[in-house]
């Protein structure tokens, strides 16, 4: 097994939208190493994390059941949303997902009656990014929550002053074992009560001073990855030079730091006798 998939991961349905696009690849090892059964998103829009998840569990053969929801209607962060952004979504997800991934187009409220209490393995909160409406889903949804699931929080970090994620988080990560991402707006990751790592990569994200290192690996991977789009999208021979050079020593310093983070790991699993 690839102890960082997510070091060669090639994200296929990324969007114009870009603030999830560097949290994928912690995405793509979250599903490799705790491997969660049941995964609600609350929040899909155009879906890049969705189909960062759904194409994670593809990859390694993980049969596991996906639910976006979302109205697709829209709200005062998102702008307007029109039918076509949905067609796109569900087309896409027909097409790539369709045993795998089930879409909602309802209210968090109204899907709420039809998961119960203690269900679901990784939850998503990526909602209106209010005060208010933050805290409520949080509240109605951390109960669906397993006692050793994972939830994540998006927009932690955002500067933009409409979003009190941030906020909202300040309060909340003192309750709970947490960690963080800074980068791509932020991402908190918030482990259940009862969640225990069950293998050396979990154990590391609980690791305040391993932590630090999977910051910096994971930020890499996703300069790199903004590097490679800018190239993509260069109109002039020369930008498209210039930002492939750029990603390809930001790749080089994702690889070297991720030969160190195998380190530990790889020890763990010899003296388990894996």
């Amino acid at each position: 097994m690839k102890i960082f998939p997510s070091l060669n991961f090639e994200p296929k349905f990324l969007s114009d939208i870009e603030s999830w696009h560097g949290h994928v690849f912690f995405a793509r090892d979250i599903i490799q190493w705790t491997r969660p059964k049941i995964i609600v998103e609350l929040g899909v829009h155009k879906g890049d994390s969705l189909f960062a998840f759904a194409q994670s569990c593809t990859e390694v053969r993980h049969s596991a059941s996906i639910v976006g929801i979302d109205h697709w209607r829209g709200d005062e962060h998102a702008g307007p949303i029109g039918d076509a952004i949905y067609d796109q979504v569900h087309c896409t997800s027909r097409e790539h997902f369709d045993k795998l991934v089930e879409l909602r187009k309802c209210t968090f409220s109204e899907a709420l009656n039809h998961f119960a209490d203690e269900s679901v393995d990784l939850l998503h909160l990526d909602g209106l990014h209010s005060y208010d409406s933050v805290c409520k889903d949080f509240e109605d949804w951390f109960p669906k929550l397993k006692k050793d699931g994972i939830m994540l929080l998006h927009d932690i970090s955002s500067q933009d002053p409409n979003f009190e994620v941030g906020k909202f988080w300040n309060e909340l990560k003192g309750r709970f074992r947490n960690t963080y991402f800074e980068h791509s707006q932020g991402l908190a990751v918030l482990f259940g009560a009862s969640f225990r790592s069950r293998n050396r990569y979990s154990h590391m994200l609980l690791n305040p001073n391993s932590m630090s290192v999977y910051r910096t690996y994971y930020g890499l991977l996703s300069t790199r990855l903004r590097l490679k789009r800018k190239a993509t999208n260069a109109k002039f021979p020369f930008e498209r030079q210039l930002y492939d050079s750029e990603a390809n020593v930001v790749d080089d310093a994702a690889q070297r730091l991720a030969r160190i983070l195998k380190l530990p790991i790889l020890l763990h699993q010899l003296l388990a006798g894996k």
